[in-house]
């Protein structure tokens, strides 16, 4: 069965430049000589054929109407560090068992890549990739969506948190409480063979408080692993330097650490310093104090990308879809 990658070579072009020109995007612009040798391409390697697909079964139905392959960014075992992306798995999986739709988990684009069912039908891509990476997944379908992250929202569809939106509540709420010296813990992070991966929360922090003249790089910390472990060994270490008023943490997780630095140090949250983080985990509530946090409703985008990508394949859709799904600021004890 042809690929978008056979069609890139028959045709001389970019695989790219094959997705962009049979969805039909028309946000490029291709000369028609391309657009014919691609077409061409196509039409000899029997590629149109593929889309002609079954339409969805209704739960219960005794045949499969198509697979699906779920790609996560991490490998398997280091899914007890990302409980945020735990909960989007769960939604994907709810959604497609209630469906009655086949569907299997692939840990990391290379494990995909050699164990990958030649059945897939679509891939739901969770978390963020590489250039390369992509390219692999582009290879094996035309249906593809990413969760939590947004490569190419003229080519892919996505489903994604607005955590711009999120960083400006928490800073205003900050400013409101009379904070004006604001840190934030972030991550490091890479795709692929360790290529540097921008992180929206702290570019979004970066840009709200400068805009507002409240920036300070002192404050600025990043780790290299989302675990409490480094959360405490890095909050443990700024108590060596000047403190800020509040620390915007990028997840519960690492908060945890964070939390247990500053209590051993005999700092007191929220009166000595203020802490506020992401994603609101089951656990938040239940920390001393509780933790003040973003909800983002990871399970509820698990289950917009299953929709999504259900929807693309039965009914052949081609404008790609950007969905963001909405946060909610909770407040506990751990801020004032």
């Amino acid at each position: 069965m042809a690929t978008i990658k056979d069609i890139a070579l028959k045709a001389q072009v970019s695989i790219a430049t094959v997705s962009r020109i049979l969805s039909g995007n028309k946000t490029y612009s291709f000369s028609n000589e391309t657009v014919l040798k691609v077409k061409e391409a196509a039409a000899e390697l029997d590629y149109f054929s593929r889309k002609k697909l079954r339409p969805l079964k209704q739960a219960g139905a005794a045949k499969e109407a198509f697979s699906i392959s779920i790609v996560y960014w991490f490998k398997e075992e280091q899914e007890h560090e990302f409980l945020y992306y735990r909960e989007i798995r769960s939604g994907i999986e709810k959604r497609f068992i209630s469906k009655n739709i086949p569907f299997r988990h692939y840990y990391t684009v290379e494990k995909f890549q050699k164990n990958k069912n030649k059945n897939t039908d679509g891939i739901i891509a969770v978390g963020k990739f590489s250039t390369q990476e992509i390219q692999v997944l582009q290879e094996n379908s035309s249906n593809i969506i990413f969760v939590d992250s947004s490569p190419d929202p003229l080519l892919f569809d996505s489903v994604t948190a607005d955590f711009f939106a999120a960083m400006k509540d928490l800073i205003e709420y900050c400013i409101e409480k009379g904070h004006r010296k604001i840190g934030y813990i972030g991550k490091k992070e890479y795709v692929g063979d360790g290529q540097a991966y921008p992180d929206i929360k702290e570019e979004s922090y970066q840009l709200i408080m400068k805009s507002k003249e409240l920036y300070d790089p002192s404050f600025h910390l990043v780790i290299d692993d989302p675990t409490p472990s480094a959360g405490f060994e890095i909050a443990n270490h700024s108590l060596n330097k000047k403190m800020p008023d509040a620390f915007i943490v990028f997840s519960d997780t690492v908060s945890l650490g964070v939390l247990s630095a500053f209590q051993e140090a005999s700092l007191k949250v929220p009166d000595d310093i203020s802490i506020i983080s992401f994603d609101d985990l089951p656990i938040a509530r239940y920390t001393y104090p509780s933790l003040s946090t973003v909800k983002i409703f990871t399970e509820q985008m698990g289950m917009a990308a299953a929709d999504i990508l259900c929807e693309r394949i039965s009914q052949n859709i081609e404008i790609p879809r950007k969905i963001v799904i909405p946060h909610k600021v909770i407040i506990r004890n751990s801020s004032r």
